[in-house]
């Protein structure tokens, strides 16, 4: 169909582009599963109980809706972004932040009142968590670390 890419603006560009990019983002997740990840966290763990046929036919979809992605990237004139590893694990990293605050015994007594013990540990598993987050961070920032070229481990 023939489009006057003039009336695309670049507000528009990024609407398209964010919900484009949370596509693709979703494709490459599908495929870490696809490829057998199962990852054993303490408090969740995957269970990948995908059969055989449903691997072999997922690959073959996200191939196919890649293909369409790309060609609405062109069509769009979307740009390629980069995704550092660094800044995804640094700003997931501040967005937690807000809730661990939450697990401040105090805030948690809006689902009830709390006895001082409960009070006194929630506090502290709040304030340890937020110090492991700052410890992330920290690590992380990039005055304090050398830059890797792709692939290059650090």
């Amino acid at each position: 169909m023939k489009t006057d890419k003039d009336t695309l603006t670049e507000n528009h560009r990024r609407g398209i582009s964010a919900t484009l990019t949370l596509l693709d983002e979703l494709l490459a997740e599908i495929l870490l599963w696809v490829d057998g990840r199962q990852d054993q966290g303490v408090l969740v763990t995957e269970i990948n109980d995908l059969s055989r046929h449903q691997r072999t036919r997922l690959r073959l979809l996200v191939t196919e809706i890649r293909q369409h992605l790309e060609m609405a990237r062109k069509e769009f004139g979307l740009p390629v972004s980069r995704k550092s590893a660094v800044s995804s694990i640094w700003s997931q990293c501040l967005a937690l932040r807000e809730s661990l605050i939450e697990l401040e015994g105090r805030r948690l007594q809006r689902y009830g009142a709390l006895s001082a013990a409960w009070l006194s540990l929630l506090d502290e598993y709040s304030r340890l968590f937020l110090k492991d987050l700052d410890t992330l961070v920290a690590l992380l920032k990039r005055s304090h670390r050398k830059t890797a070229s792709p692939g290059e481990e650090v």
